[in-house]
């Protein structure tokens, strides 16, 4: 399988390179080293790929910085989708860096990966991964192609990853389409998403079909139907959970308690992220951690926060109390923390839908000022 994975990675980054049979190297290239990266991925297939020794190069930081496109703007685009009746796909572009030029000049020597043409002085022509400025060529190059291919404007001054199209639907009704890219993944938001996605794949390889988005910067998503009352319709629409982080995340925590022998005393349903509502981390007098102890309790830390940028927002402020105690934990901290994943646990199925009706809000309720005499304002209590 290694070999097989090594033999796919070799057949598609061959067309980053330019081998000099005659053996010279053009004047002005730098020689770095190039490795196989080997990985293995979640459905268990082997992945190998062969990256450029980035770190033997010196390029300055304003030509290697490349912006990805943010979490809100993606829970934003899915939210002004359901307000406008638009589809979402997706898709992701295979081998991305290599369809941008190298923009650093740096050679190689072949090693025994290339068989027959080992020991041979290589230029790198294409954007190879692992190149401090592949990052930014890519981007660049693809923003290029997505404003003057396919008639895209980025939103600059929000999200320069977040691109829109005014656009007329078959009713002659204008909306405006979007484009959300995040390095080599694209969200399509359109009226017909198949329309544009036809044109990428025309241009790009695709790693596979364009399809419906299940899971994006780690979030799922799917499909959700809300009964309106009102109207008494189904409504259907999108929704956002972090069902399959807090899944993962359970299976590390569960081995890490494993390994050190920690069991939960009670096997009751957690109700709350805390074990009361009335504890206080500032007050806590518990012993301090040690430091194994604080090293777990960051790393628990970590993993709830990265839970609420996917939507678990029910937890939100108790992360953030546990979160001024980073620096100097105590065994008190660390229990609470532990018991935030039990509550994940008990109650593992969140989600935020993007409900596209507009809400009934009046100020009926809320107290009102009247002008009484003497220029004195009292509520008044409707």
């Amino acid at each position: 399988m290694w070999q097989d994975a090594t033999k796919k990675e070799m057949s598609k980054v061959e067309v980053a390179f330019h081998f000099n049979e005659n053996g010279s190297i053009p004047i002005g290239f730098q020689k770095i080293a190039c490795h196989l990266i080997y990985d293995v991925k979640f459905d268990l297939t082997r992945k190998a790929r062969y990256v450029g020794g980035g770190h033997m190069t010196n390029v300055p930081a304003a030509q290697s910085n490349s912006s990805v496109v943010s979490r809100d703007s993606v829970r934003i685009m899915f939210l002004i989708a359901a307000l406008n009746d638009l589809d979402i796909k997706m898709c992701d572009i295979g081998n991305a860096y290599l369809n941008a030029e190298a923009r650093e000049r740096v050679h190689f020597i072949a090693g025994p990966e290339w068989g027959s043409r080992a020991g041979m002085p290589v230029t790198i022509v294409r954007a190879l991964y692992g190149l401090k400025s592949s990052g930014a060529e890519w981007k660049k190059s693809f923003a290029s192609y997505i404003k003057h291919t396919l008639g895209y404007e980025p939103c600059v001054g929000s999200d320069d990853n977040v691109y829109l199209k005014a656009m007329n639907d078959k009713d002659g009704n204008e909306y405006y389409s979007y484009l959300v890219v995040y390095v080599d993944d694209v969200l399509c938001i359109h009226k017909d998403p198949d329309e544009v996605l036809r044109i990428i794949n025309r241009d790009y390889a695709l790693k596979e079909p364009p399809s419906a988005p299940d899971m994006y910067l780690g979030a799922d998503f799917a499909k959700f139907e809300i009964f309106d009352e009102e109207t008494n319709t189904v409504i259907i629409t999108w929704s956002m959970s972090a069902d399959s982080h807090i899944k993962k995340a359970l299976e590390v925590v569960q081995a890490r308690m494993n390994r050190d022998n920690v069991r939960f005393k009670s096997k009751k349903t957690a109700e709350s992220p805390f074990t009361s509502q009335d504890y206080r981390p500032e007050l806590d007098t518990s012993e301090p951690c040690n430091e194994d102890q604080v090293e777990f309790f960051q790393s628990l830390i970590g993993i709830a926060r990265w839970l609420c940028e996917l939507g678990r927002v029910d937890v939100l402020t108790k992360i953030s109390l546990l979160s001024t105690c980073l620096a100097n934990p105590s065994t008190g901290h660390l229990h609470q923390a532990l018991h935030m994943f039990k509550y994940l646990k008990d109650h593992n199925s969140s989600k935020i839908v993007f409900d596209p009706r507009y809400a009934n809000i009046t100020d009926d309720h809320l107290p009102r000022e009247q002008q009484v005499q003497g220029n004195v304002h009292e509520r008044v209590v409707p």
